[in-house]
């Protein structure tokens, strides 16, 4: 995630709250293809080479130097996070 933000809360157990930042659209597509191909994605109802094109349409960053068209979208995730303690 290229300029990637956090906003938490903070407590002496741990942290949630936002994640923020820029996904790039093809490195995003190409990994949910990886892990769910096209005929799963069919069962969900989503359409592949549709959900492609949207996600070109609606990048809203990082413009493509030669071209000109967005190669990035705005994306945010959800966090919780709890303190641990590694001890070797």
């Amino acid at each position: 995630i290229r300029d990637m933000r956090l906003q938490l809360a903070l407590t002496s157990q741990g942290a949630s709250g936002l994640l923020a930042g820029y996904a790039d659209v093809d490195t995003w597509y190409k990994q949910l293809i990886r892990n769910d191909s096209t005929h799963h994605l069919s069962n969900g109802q989503i359409s592949g080479i549709s959900l492609y094109k949207a996600l070109r349409h609606f990048a809203d960053s990082y413009p493509d130097p030669e071209s000109g068209d967005n190669t990035a979208i705005s994306t945010s995730l959800d966090v919780k996070m709890t303190q641990v303690f590694v001890t070797h």
